[in-house]
């Protein structure tokens, strides 16, 4: 039945988007509510059906000029596949300093690091589902952000954006898979002028993970320790968007398989009419810092034809491949977004 749920959910959300960008977005007398979502439903080879969704609502109300405080609740496709009732979760209090959040959610390194560039529905930037479609069985680090313990209760602190750089920390004081996790993000934009650029630094340091699911991908941790560093850059120019990101991890005096290493990836995206194309490569070497490591090469190439600003078209291609095995792949569908 949950199976089922995955289907049909993405489906509903293809075919009812809205087409009034204003219609769930509510603003009066201090007190406002947004909700956005999107659904993506496909096939692809040797994979046949696949989708992903998701689901984001917020209520917040302005306490005073400048203040503001509200909750936020989202869903999708990759927590309801992995046994979790939320992707977010939280409080949230906004101030002219900055932002803090409270409750279930993502860490600051996650949500200030920059992907590469993607007109595709495969999520290249997040657990991708290309290597759903591929299954090897080979570890793979598939996500350039750290993962800090996604579903973990944890505090946000980070400063405004309209600075050009914006910081950030996350704590988690306990959790069931691991004793404590800091994070720290930093982010730089300039976002003026025929070239815009953004960069971001992340690292990360969970005490004594057990058994924690990092990776969806990868074995599970447990160790006496996890560090992880992240950096990405993103150049704009005119119609060409160019990204590069590289991460590191590493298990001190892990237990069982090896789930660390390093993963590194560069794409290319063009806009042209109504018409989207981008090209990446990622590395994933899971193992080096250990007595062996487990490698896998990934290129995909995606265009994208944009119906309106609520609809589109994609098809996606490309290669998986390691040492063992070679996966080529093909995939397309429809997505909406409101």
């Amino acid at each position: 039945m949950k199976k089922i749920f995955r289907i049909l959910f993405p489906v509903l959300c293809v075919f009812s988007s809205a087409h009034d960008a204003d219609a769930y977005e509510y603003n009066r007398h201090g007190f406002g509510l947004r909700f956005s979502g999107e659904g993506m439903v496909g096939a692809a080879y040797p994979e046949t059906i696949i989708s992903d969704f998701r689901l984001r609502g917020q209520a917040n109300y302005a306490v005073q000029p400048g203040w503001t405080s509200g909750v936020v609740y989202s869903i999708d496709e990759l927590a309801t596949s992995t046994g979790h009732f939320a992707r977010d979760a939280f409080f949230l209090v906004e101030s002219p300093m900055g932002r803090m959040e409270l409750g279930v959610t993502n860490s600051i390194a996650a949500k200030l690091g920059l992907g590469l560039p993607d007109v595709g529905a495969l999520r290249v930037n997040e657990y991708s589902i290309a290597y759903k479609i591929t299954d090897n069985g080979n570890p793979i680090i598939s996500n350039p952000v750290i993962d800090g313990g996604r579903y973990s209760l944890r505090a946000n602190v980070v400063s405004v954006p309209t600075k050009p750089f914006q910081l950030g920390m996350s704590v988690v004081p306990w959790d069931p898979r691991f004793n404590t996790a800091t994070d720290i993000g930093i982010k730089y934009r300039r976002p003026y002028g025929k070239t815009k650029l953004a960069a971001s630094f992340g690292a990360s340091y969970i005490d004594e993970p057990r058994g924690l699911a990092a990776d969806i991908y990868a074995p599970r941790v447990t160790a006496d320790s996890r560090s992880q560093i992240a950096v990405g850059l993103n150049i704009q120019y005119n119609s060409w968007n160019w990204g590069l990101t590289a991460r590191g991890i590493y298990d001190y005096n892990h237990i069982g398989s090896a789930s660390d290493g390093l993963q590194a990836g560069t794409g290319l995206s063009y806009d042209f009419l109504r018409f989207s194309a981008s090209v990446s490569y990622i590395l994933s070497e899971v193992g080096v810092w250990h007595d062996s490591s487990i490698t896998t090469h990934t290129g995909i190439f995606s265009l994208r034809y944009k119906f309106d600003r609520h609809f589109d078209a994609w098809a996606s291609g490309g290669l998986v491949s390691s040492a063992e095995n070679s996966q080529p792949f093909v995939a397309g569908g429809l997505r909406a977004r409101f």
